[in-house]
């Protein structure tokens, strides 16, 4: 069930830092790019691979695994919240957030998965992947948002690994990691 809260944006601010701390994050490895195909050739030019697939009026859409540099590329992780987090504007949020730090825009796709309270693919273009893979990662997000207050006796947060604990993903990686 979609949440709308009504409430003051210090009030929302507290409530998505809350959320974000027991979010799950996935960072995919490679680059993504959307691909259409006519109306009349579904099911069958579908990707099984596709991260998502959309249309209008006209095409499909779909997001699928892309090395092509002739193809507008993107880097893609996701999110999962915990049964009832209350997680409305999180989109709106997270895009606002990576804008003012990065200077990058978002695509989010959505989807419905109510064992695992919604799925939300975020991506940014290719060339802000490149210019902030680095820092756009579980180690950034925890220090720029979450502070280091969730920590365990051994040092690493609940939602994943700090670089306390000599992990650190970022969005270029070659790996699929989930946290």
């Amino acid at each position: 069930m979609v949440n709308i809260s009504n409430e003051k944006a210090a009030a929302t601010e507290r409530r998505l830092l809350h959320v974000i701390t027991q979010a799950r994050v996935r960072f995919f490895p490679g680059t993504y790019a959307f691909l259409e195909f006519p109306l009349s050739s579904f099911p069958g030019a579908a990707h099984p691979d596709a991260l998502a697939l959309v249309r209008d009026d006209k095409v499909w859409s779909q997001l699928v695994p892309c090395e092509d540099v002739g193809q507008e590329l993107f880097g893609v992780f996701r999110f999962h919240f915990s049964e009832g987090a209350d997680n409305s504007g999180f989109v709106g949020w997270l895009a606002m957030r990576l804008k003012q730090r990065f200077g990058t825009g978002v695509f989010v796709t959505c989807g419905q998965n109510r064992e695992e309270g919604g799925i939300f693919d975020i991506g940014v273009s290719r060339p802000a992947w490149l210019r902030t893979s680095s820092q756009i990662s579980r180690r950034w997000l925890m220090a720029e948002w979450w502070g280091r207050s969730r920590t365990t006796d051994k040092g690493c947060s609940r939602a994943g690994q700090m670089s306390a604990c000599g992990r650190k993903l970022s969005l270029g990686t070659p790996s699929d990691q989930t946290y």
